[in-house]
């Protein structure tokens, strides 16, 4: 079933785009969200015909929303695109046909970087515990990707009726699944202080509830990430992510890949979501490193001014009790993957040479 919903006349770009995100989570029984010109067109599964006046009132609540906003203009920081001839990958594919010895070669590559801006390395556990999920709170900023962990109780009776009951005997624990990696090291750090700047890096498996219509080879609900993660004044973070951006694009470009590094702004999903969007791009709070592949875009790294309100969440201060900013920089290694997939194909031998020396090619910067 598809339902046709005409589009406002004065929706941009930047606001049609706004509207895809917001409908995408209306009811999970919607299978895909496109435009077609100046309609939006949902489909839904079949046996759903009740819900479309329930879709149309969600969908003229969020117009309602968003029309409003007063659109910002993208500010791009790079650009580099070269003729040149691609490999045609689909979006529905997986990695498994690639070298599992890719990622490593890659995150040597992103590891490279955070040594280079003598990042403390570090390996955190998967699961993020409730307090530090409550403290930071993701999960009410971005609801739509959160994933809880369910566990048996330990409770003897439980657990030996559990295979006859299987469905009903699982209670929610006091984990979830970490969406990045960066709330470890505020957790490591609550309530310290912290002089000088200080960076730490780790790598480790994210997870997030993405709507099952949008999964491809780019956007996955379990993926690889490397995080580095600054914490010092404010025009320290402003400076040292430049650095950072300046050294990704110099490697992004030596790899043979096009794109752009632009501003951009996280999928909020709360009721001052649009504050947020609007501040997070007139403050440049958030660039993203955008992969261009054929005729699909995809961020692949993103590169993030926090403010101090990650801080002020886990009581991190400065030597002397002052107020501190935090920033990150996300490599999100499957999405790497993927661009180099489509730009020089699956065998990694074919690759570039700067990819296969590591960390030397690193020091060449």
């Amino acid at each position: 079933m598809v339902l046709k919903l005409a589009i406002p006349e004065s929706f941009d770009e930047q606001k049609r785009g706004l509207l895809i995100e917001q409908v995408s989570y209306v009811t999970p029984g919607i299978t895909s969200v496109t435009i077609e010109q100046d309609d939006l067109l949902i489909s839904f599964q079949v046996g759903m015909e009740q819900v479309e006046s329930y879709l149309q009132a969600q969908f003229q609540t969020i117009v309602n929303k968003i029309a409003d906003y007063k659109s910002i203009p993208v500010r791009t920081l790079k650009t580099h695109y070269a003729a040149a001839p691609e490999q045609s990958v689909s979006l529905s594919r997986d990695h498994t046909s690639v070298d599992p010895s890719a990622y490593q070669l890659l995150d040597e590559l992103f590891l490279g970087i955070a040594r280079k801006h003598n990042a403390i390395e570090r390996r955190y556990p998967t699961l993020l515990p409730k307090q530090v999920m409550h403290t930071c709170g993701y999960h009410t900023n971005f609801p739509q990707n959160v994933y809880a962990v369910a566990e048996i109780p330990h409770q003897f009776d439980v657990l030996e009726s559990a295979h006859r009951h299987m469905d009903t005997v699982f209670q929610k624990s006091a984990y979830y699944l970490q969406p990045c990696i960066c709330y470890h090291v505020y957790e490591e750090l609550y309530g310290q202080q912290v002089s000088g700047v200080r960076l730490y890096t780790a790598e480790g498996r994210c997870f997030r509830h993405e709507a099952k219509w949008r999964l491809n080879a780019f956007r996955r609900n379990e993926f690889s990430m490397r995080e580095i993660v600054m914490i010092g004044t404010s025009s320290d973070i402003t400076e040292i992510r430049q650095r950072i951006i300046d050294d990704v694009w110099e490697l992004f470009v030596r790899l043979g890949l096009q794109g752009t590094v632009q501003t951009a702004n996280d999928p909020f999903f709360t009721s001052d979501g649009l504050d947020k969007l609007t501040f997070q791009l007139l403050s440049s709070a958030k660039y993203e490193l955008i992969a261009q592949c054929g005729s699909h875009s995809s961020a692949i790294s993103s590169f993030n001014h926090s403010g101090d309100v990650i801080a002020r969440k886990f009581q991190i201060t400065g030597a002397e009790g002052e107020s501190v900013y935090t920033g990150c920089v996300g490599f999100g290694i499957d999405r790497w993957i993927q661009a180099l997939c489509h730009r020089h194909g699956d065998d990694v031998r074919n690759w570039p040479l700067a990819l296969q020396q590591g960390e030397t090619a690193i020091a060449a910067f």
